[in-house]
C-alpha cells in the first residue's frame, strides 16, 4: 500500500534477474504517486442507504396501497443512489475517496472497516417522483453538517468538493 492507494500487482515473471522486479516496483511507486491526489485515508463517504430507505417509505404510511408504494420507494432510491455512486466512481474530484454504501440494519464488513476512522455519512431525504433530492452530510468527528438539493450529478459532485476541502473552508 503506498499514499492511501493500494497497488495490486500480478506475479511477475523473472527474465532478466532483479531489474525486471525494481522496474515493476519503480512504476507501481509513480503510478500510486500520480494517483493519490489530496485526499486522505480518512477521506471515506458513507452513504445510509438504510435511512434512504426508511425516509422514502414513509411518504407511503396511510397510502391505499402501501406495500405497493414502500417497494416503487425503495426501487426508486436505489436508482438514485446507483445513480450517484456511479457519478463518484466516474469523477476525477471524487479521486482517492472511498464509497461504502450502508444498507443496515447490520453493518457489512467493510463498513465496520470504515467507521473505525473518521468518515462523512450522507443521507437523503427522498421523495418519490422528484428529480433532485434533498441531502445532508455529517463529519463522524468533526461534527461538521452540510446540506442542500441535488441530482445524482450535482450530488456526487458537491459531496466530493467537501471531502476532499476543494471548497471553502468552514470555519465554524
Amino acid at each position: 500500500m503506498l499514499g492511501n492507494n493500494i497497488l495490486y500487482t500480478h506475479s511477475l515473471r523473472v527474465v532478466d534477474g532483479w531489474g525486471i522486479v525494481v522496474r515493476a516496483f519503480l512504476i507501481g511507486a509513480v503510478i500510486a504517486g500520480v494517483c493519490s491526489g489530496s485526499a486522505s485515508a480518512a477521506d471515506t463517504i458513507i452513504v445510509e442507504d438504510w435511512w434512504n430507505i426508511d425516509y422514502a417509505k414513509s411518504e407511503c404510511n396511510g397510502k391505499q396501497e402501501a406495500a405497493l408504494c414502500k417497494e416503487n420507494a425503495e426501487q426508486e432510491v436505489r436508482n438514485f443512489v446507483v445513480e450517484t455512486t456511479t457519478q463518484m466512481v466516474a469523477s476525477a474530484e471524487c479521486a482517492g475517496l472511498s464509497v461504502v454504501t450502508y444498507a443496515g440494519p447490520q453493518p457489512s464488513e467493510v463498513a465496520k472497516v470504515a467507521t473505525t476512522k473518521p468518515y462523512w455519512s450522507v443521507s437523503i431525504d427522498f421523495n418519490s417522483g422528484r428529480h433532485k433530492q434533498e441531502w445532508w452530510m455529517l463529519h463522524s468527528v468533526t461534527l461538521a453538517y452540510m446540506k442542500g438539493e441535488a441530482d445524482p450529478k450535482e450530488l456526487a459532485k458537491t459531496v466530493c468538493a467537501i471531502v476532499t476541502a476543494r471548497g471553502a473552508t468552514l470555519l465554524n
